[in-house]
This record gives structure tokens, sequence and C-alpha cells, in this order.
């Protein structure tokens, strides 16, 4: 999670779960159907030791190159 930042925002649960929200909008880019807004959130639930426990992601963005969400290869993950 470091890697993303700091959270654009912090809830928590009724049985004291906490959840950090991540919010991003790429704005308008035109596809064959129109323009379409990229926006979505990435939500991070943690326990009292903050391990994550639960993780969601909503909307329709892309992990693109210059994102701090894009996926590391499996080759590449040992070396960093």
């Amino acid at each position: 999670m470091e890697q993303a930042g700091p959270p654009s925002s912090v809830s928590a649960d009724m049985a004291g779960n906490k959840y950090y929200h991540w919010l991003e909008d790429r704005g308008g880019v035109y596809t064959y159907n129109g323009p379409v807004n990229l926006k979505c959130e990435r939500i991070f639930g943690v326990d009292e030791r903050e391990v994550i426990t639960s993780f969601a992601w909503d909307g329709n963005c892309l992990a693109l190159p210059d994102s701090p969400w894009q996926r590391i290869s499996q080759s590449r993950q040992g070396t960093e």
C-alpha cells in the first residue's frame, strides 16, 4: 500500500475493522462506443494489526504503466 501513497479516505465498520480507500479519476477517453470517464475506487480492509483482510476494486480504471496499481510480473517480483 505504501507505493500507492496516502489513501483518499479511511473508514471503519461497527466491528472496528478499518478500510483504506483510494479514489482515482483518469478523466475521459474516447472508445469505439463514445467517450468514457475512467474512474475507480480501491479499498483495502485491515485488522487491528494492519494486516490486509480484504480488497475490493470498483470502477473501470486500468492499472496503466504510470499507475502505482500496475501489476508486477512474476519474473520481476523476486527482484524488487
